[in-house]
C-alpha cells in the first residue's frame, strides 16, 4: 500500500474505516446464513444450523488465535503484552465453546489499537513521524494496567510492522464481529446462558383422516402416513410467515 493511501483514505475517512469490519462481517454472515438456510430441509433446519454454527465458532476461534496472537508475539514484548494475550485467548476460548463473553475485546481493545495504528501510518505517510511517536490512543489501557499504552518496542515501530499490525487489527475485528453474529444466532437455538440440545418434535395432526382411509394402508405404512399428514399441516401454517422470516434470518 502506498503512503498516500493511508493518509488520503484511511485517515481522512477513518469513520468509514471503523465501520468496515462490522459491515463486512454482517454481509458475509447474511450470505452464509442464507446459503445454509436454503441448503437445509425445513424439518432439519434448526438442528443442522445449530451444528454448522457451532462448528463455525470453533473455526473462528482458531483463526482468532492465529491472526491475533502471532503478530503480537512476533513484534511486541511478552511482558508488556501478557495481559492482552490473556484477553485474546479467553475470547477465543469463549468463542470455541459458543459463549458470548468477548465484547470487551471488540469495544475496548481492538478499536483503540486501530485508532493508534491509523495515526501512526498517517503521520509516517506525510513525513512527520519516523516510527518513534505515540498518540496516546492507548492511554486507557495504561490506566487499567493492561499494558504500557504504547505500540512501540524499544521506542520505535517500523513502517512494515505498522502495516502488519494495522491489517491484523482489521482482520481481528472482522473475526470478532462475525463470531458475535454467529453466537447470537446460535443462542436463539440453544439459549443465551446455557446450551439446551435442540429436540426434533413431531407435530400433531390437526384433522385426523377417516378410518376407511387409514385402514387402506398396512401396519408398516400407517406411521409414515401420519407423519406425512402432520408435516403437510405444519408447513401450511408456516407459509404466511416464511418470506419475512427468511429475509430477516430468523428461521
Amino acid at each position: 500500500m502506498g503512503a498516500d493511501f493511508y493518509y488520503d483514505f484511511i485517515y481522512k475517512c477513518k469513520e468509514i474505516t471503523f465501520l468496515l469490519p462490522p459491515v463486512f462481517a454482517f454481509v458475509l454472515y447474511y450470505l452464509t446464513y442464507m446459503l445454509l438456510f436454503k441448503k437445509s430441509p425445513a424439518r432439519l433446519r434448526k438442528r443442522n444450523l445449530a451444528i454448522q454454527m457451532t462448528m463455525a465458532c470453533k473455526v473462528l476461534a482458531v483463526l482468532i488465535i492465529l491472526i491475533d496472537c502471532i503478530p503480537i508475539l512476533a513484534f511486541g514484548k511478552f511482558d508488556n503484552e501478557f495481559l492482552r494475550l490473556n484477553v485474546i485467548c479467553a475470547s477465543a476460548i469463549f468463542t470455541y465453546f459458543a459463549s458470548e463473553h468477548y465484547l470487551i475485546l471488540i469495544l475496548g481493545l481492538d478499536y483503540l489499537y486501530l485508532r493508534e495504528y491509523i495515526m501512526q501510518l498517517a503521520c509516517y505517510s506525510i513525513g512527520q513521524c519516523e516510527g518513534g511517536s505515540t498518540f496516546n490512543e492507548l492511554s486507557f489501557l495504561k490506566s487499567i494496567k493492561l499494558n504500557n499504552g504504547l505500540v512501540l518496542v524499544n521506542g520505535r515501530i517500523s513502517y512494515e510492522w505498522m502495516n502488519v499490525q494495522f491489517w491484523r487489527t482489521m482482520a481481528a475485528m472482522f473475526l470478532h464481529f462475525f463470531s458475535l453474529l454467529i453466537i447470537q444466532a446460535l443462542s436463539l437455538r440453544l439459549g443465551f446462558f446455557m446450551n439446551v440440545p435442540t429436540v426434533m418434535k413431531r407435530e400433531d395432526i390437526i384433522e385426523r383422516p377417516p378410518d376407511e382411509n387409514i385402514t387402506a394402508y398396512s401396519f408398516v405404512k400407517q406411521p409414515f402416513y401420519h407423519k406425512a399428514m402432520a408435516i403437510n399441516q405444519y408447513e401450511k401454517k408456516r407459509m404466511g410467515r416464511i418470506t419475512s422470516k427468511r429475509f430477516l434470518g430468523l428461521c
